[in-house]
């Protein structure tokens, strides 16, 4: 598969230019050890830094992570790291501060990724663990967690608006305001866009209103609110043959009806406690979910009378409650606990639509409630200063229960997985920090699963061996790791689902650099090598990129003139049925200027104009009616969007 990384470049300006000389490296005080040598965190600087259409430009920042949007901004994004191709989120887990934000039994993909309604002028941080190291990695950890935390720096505090127009028409404005005398965590946003796109049948909207807020105290702890609400209108505009390339303008389409709409609201209230030297940290949630995607892949291969049009409407309602414990013990003896419990209900339709957009048959009818636990114990044992090791289990249950309509029939069953966790740090000198980790993590079944009487989670074994070197102004790492999965599951465009594919495994090197050697200049590079390839079989796992590299430089002062480049390189993918897909480079930049209290931004996306491809896969479609009709897979492309420049004006008040 195509893989995709549209580069963003680092500079200040539009987001978070607000700062002083010397403030562009941000320290997190009563931040966490890294529990393996691969964690990455992006501070304040780099996130402030970034060209940013949305969140998800934010994390394509994370070294090793592939970020693809599939047509206009709205639908979930595809992610790869470490050699999985975990679709719209089957195999990373992500959270915004400690709400889970993958989706059980999505209609459309189990562990479904909507991140368009988060701000990313509001993302103060993202905390990346590669594999499973940690007790509160739960459900979707197979590849990685991903933690994205709200708030805006000290130094950058204040009301602001920021105004933006595109060549392809784009406008986008944000209202944010975070009093400069409240906490970092605490900030407010409102964000509306439009954007036509840079093709046909690519266009977005979306309305976003996004807050966190500390509410005082209750007793001994400290309580801090979030809640956010979302709508979200977007093209779907499906792939392209290969064949068909040259007959099509940059982001062609063979609809023009499909789309989709994607709704969110979410509450959530965290409670952050001490009891003599216990610290605890607690978080209730809810949230409610609408998703409906009207869409074509493979024209009218399937149904030639009708079209193989079809409509997936997607309603959810889900809430629960995290709970983190770390105390000290005598002897150098640590405890660290982890509890979760949540409940999760779905009610979901897929129906096949005609060429007027008619449904004519219902293929899925589902509607299915989730009850979920967990509970992680660990010890933390320091003999002496320089050695550091971990053991503890996880262990999650689940019950589901619920009727599949459509056959008719009711179901339910219960299911569950230990998962063992160990780790060691060694630290030979105070710079440098050698740690081995192992973890199991899950993916759940899904409530189709349930339905047809499958009911055992996916589990993964995920071992690291790896350094990290650590200094003032330079952050370098490198990590080499093990994994096997109990099943692959790749996403069928044909029939529209994820299917099993059966054990699989990977093994691959990390290696990443941050080096900022005056406060103004910000420099990184990032290398992932991967080879994945399912067990019987030994092939490899499509759509998986072999390597992928990256690299930026940014002159980020806190006035005056900016400038910056970011460009990744991506290697070779198989494809289903033996086909490779070929490598791409993109490279943009950016250029700014900032006065007392305005900014003024120019941002170029792809800025050589390359023609690349953002996605690519191997299946049978038929959309012209005086071609043969087959059933052999064929390439299909989703190009990757041209030359784009977007400019911004940013005032703070």
């Amino acid at each position: 598969m195509r893989a995709w990384v549209a580069a963003s470049v680092l500079l200040f300006g539009v987001r978070g230019a607000h700062a002083k000389e010397g403030d562009a490296q941000v320290t997190v005080r009563g931040q966490r050890p890294r529990d393996a040598a691969s964690e990455v965190r992006l501070d304040a600087a780099v996130l402030a830094a970034s060209s940013a259409r949305s969140v998800d430009d934010l994390l394509r920042q994370i070294p090793g992570v592939l970020v693809v949007q599939h047509g206009a901004e709205g639908k979930g994004v595809e992610l790869f790291v470490r050699g999985f191709d975990a679709l719209h989120g089957q195999d990373v887990e992500v959270l915004l501060g400690d709400v889970p934000l993958n989706e059980p039994s999505n209609v459309h993909a189990h562990g479904y990724l909507d991140l368009a309604f988060i701000i990313p002028e509001l993302v103060v941080g993202i905390d990346a663990t590669k594999g499973v190291a940690r007790l509160d990695q739960g459900d979707f950890a197979t590849a990685a967690s991903l933690g994205l935390r709200l708030g805006v720096p000290a130094a950058e505090r204040g009301a602001r608006v920021v105004l933006e127009a595109g060549t392809t028409s784009r406008l986008r404005a944000l209202a944010l305001y975070a009093p400069a005398d409240r906490p970092e965590g605490d900030v407010v946003g409102v964000e509306l866009m439009r954007d036509p796109g840079f093709g046909q049948h690519r266009a977005s909207r979306r309305i976003s209103a996004l807050g966190q807020w500390g509410l005082g105290r209750l007793g001994g702890a400290r309580l801090e609110g979030l809640a956010a609400i979302y709508g979200g209108w977007f093209d779907l505009p499906g792939a392209l043959r290969l064949e068909d390339l040259p007959r099509y303008p940059v982001g062609g389409s063979y609809n023009t009806e499909t789309g989709g709409t994607s709704h969110r609201a979410l509450a959530a209230l965290t409670a952050r406690a001490r009891a003599g030297a216990t610290r605890l940290k607690a978080t209730a949630f809810a949230q409610a979910r609408a998703l409906r995607l009207d869409e074509n892949f493979t024209g009218d291969l399937a149904f030639p009378e009708q079209g193989d049009r079809h409509l997936q409407t997607h309603v959810a309602w889900s809430g629960g409650l995290r709970v983190h414990a770390t105390r000290p013990l005598a002897g150098g003896l640590g405890l660290r606990a982890f509890s979760d419990a949540h409940a999760h209900r779905v009610d979901q339709q897929i129906d096949r639509l005609d060429r007027d957009g008619q449904p004519w048959n219902r293929a899925r009818d589902l509607q299915s409630t989730r009850l979920a636990g967990a509970l992680g114990l660990g010890l933390v044992y320091a003999p002496w200063e320089a050695v550091e090791l971990f053991a503890g289990a996880r262990g999650d249950v689940l019950r589901e229960a619920g009727t599949d309509r459509g056959a008719p029939r009711t179901f339910e069953g219960t299911t569950g997985q230990l998962s063992p966790r160990a780790g060691l740090t060694v630290t030979p000198w105070a710079p440098l920090k050698i740690q081995a980790a192992y973890g199991r993590g899950l993916r759940s079944p899904e409530a189709s699963a349930f339905s047809e009487g499958g009911v055992t989670p996916t589990a993964v074994d995920h071992a690291e061996l790896g350094l990290r070197f650590t200094r003032p102004g330079l952050d370098v790492g490198a990590a080499v790791f093990a994994i096997a999965l109990d099943d692959e599951r790749l996403f069928d465009h044909a029939a529209g689902v994820s299917l099993g594919q059966g054990a699989s495994r990977r093994r691959g090197l990390e290696v990443d650099a941050d080096y900022r050697p005056h406060p103004a200049v910000l420099l990184g590079a990032s290398f992932t090598r991967t080879d994945a390839r399912f067990t019987a079989l030994d092939r490899p796992v499509p759509g998986v990129p072999t390597w992928v590299a990256t690299a930026r430089a940014a002159y980020a002062p806190a006035r005056g003139l900016g400038a910056g480049l970011t460009g990744v390189q991506i290697g070779e993918r198989p494809l289903a049925h033996g086909a490779r897909a070929g490598p791409a480079a993109v490279l943009s930049g950016r250029l700014g200027y900032r006065w007392a209290l305005c900014a003024l931004d120019l941002e170029v996306e792809n800025l050589l104009d390359a023609r690349w491809r953002e996605g690519e896969f191997d299946f049978a479609s038929h959309w012209d009616p005086r071609a043969p009709r087959s059933a052999l897979p064929v390439i299909h492309v989703f190009p990757g969007p041209p030359r784009q420049a977007r400019l911004g004006f940013t005032t703070w008040f």
